[in-house]
């Protein structure tokens, strides 16, 4: 069966975020992993549910950066409500 994906477009749009905000999000590792498909990254729309689900945590991609240990941003809030509250 195949996997229902979308692109850093759709999920900007879908988290109601900018599109540099995915980009860094990614970057820091604070979305879960993309996966190249056909030569272009996407996202599996399974795993960002889930993601979702579980309250948008940072991904962990450092053990020795406290703020990346941390699930939360610096107000306490998920990612998502973080951002949607600016």
């Amino acid at each position: 069966m195949l996997r229902k994906k979308i692109n850093f477009y759709e999920l900007a749009t879908r988290l109601k975020i900018a599109l540099p905000t995915a980009y860094m999000w990614h970057t820091k590792g604070w979305l879960p992993s993309p996966h190249k498909v056909g030569g272009r990254w996407y996202f599996f729309v399974d795993e960002i549910d889930d993601w979702e689900n579980a309250g948008c945590p940072r991904q962990e991609t450092s053990q020795s950066d406290p703020a990346r240990r941390d699930n939360r941003s610096a107000t306490g809030q998920s990612l998502v409500a973080d951002a949607e509250s600016r």
